[in-house]
């Protein structure tokens, strides 16, 4: 058989082509397997819903991890109380009707004909729907918020803040600098969707600077033959070992 084998390679070489034997990768087939995988031995894992628009994440999430505490992080009034509703149907969920942002304070929001639009950055001129409402809100921290709450570590952190995700994590830096937060599953935006949105590097260099490590892209969308966005999920480099790598 091993003959055979080489016989085969040798012949398909002389005619321009290499056989290789391929695996199949053991992350970045879809984000939720992922998580899944990694958080798989947690008895109850605590899950930061950042962006949590009227709740389409907490079904995901509890189907995911069905021990899961969830807290469902929604600026929107009227987003919020759609996100409420849902969240009446699980155990565990906490949803909390305030921003996250870079310090503590209000800002204001503007709410989109499209909801999932909604953001505090003006879309730019390749986001779409129109603004049909602005109203302040409260913002807070994830520092803070996990200061407050006594939460000493966060399985999960998904952010998903049309644009507005780096001044997110920057309100994070003391608790995932320290490892606090293991994983985190982000938008990467390429178009200007939003006006002065997180550009793809400064979420990368940020998140590096915090000692997380990339593991994977997923779900790339493209329009106009431009990449568009996609989600990315990170690893703190002190819980590399969820995903059987090493720092």
């Amino acid at each position: 058989m091993e003959t055979l084998k080489r016989a085969v390679k040798r012949l398909a070489y002389s005619a321009g082509f290499q056989i290789i034997r391929t695996q199949s990768a053991p992350v970045g087939s879809h984000k939720l397997t992922d998580v899944g995988k990694a958080l798989a031995r947690e008895t109850a894992p605590v899950v930061f819903d950042i962006g949590a628009n009227v709740g389409q994440s907490v079904q995901a999430f509890k189907d995911l991890l069905p021990h899961s505490v969830i807290h469902s992080f929604e600026p929107s009034p009227a987003a919020f109380r759609e996100l409420s509703a849902v969240a009446k149907g699980f155990k565990n969920v906490h949803p909390q009707n305030v921003g996250l942002a870079a310090q503590p304070g209000e800002l204001e929001l503007m709410e989109n004909s499209s909801s999932v639009m909604n953001s505090f950055l003006p879309p730019g001129q390749d986001g779409w729907g129109n603004i049909v409402n602005r109203v302040k809100v409260p913002v807070t921290t994830i520092d803070a918020y996990c200061e407050a709450q006594r939460i000493e570590q966060v399985s999960l952190a998904k952010i998903d803040t049309q644009g507005f995700d780096v001044q997110v994590l920057r309100g994070a830096e003391r608790t995932m600098r320290a490892g606090l937060v293991k994983l985190v599953l982000i938008e990467i935006t390429f178009s200007d969707m939003y006006r002065e949105g997180a550009a793809p590097d400064q979420v990368y260099a940020l998140l590096r600077d915090y000692g997380f490590r990339l593991v994977s892209f997923y779900e790339l969308q493209y329009r106009h033959n431009l990449a568009d966005w996609c989600d990315a999920l990170f690893c703190h480099e002190s819980h590399l070992g969820l995903l059987g790598a090493q720092a």
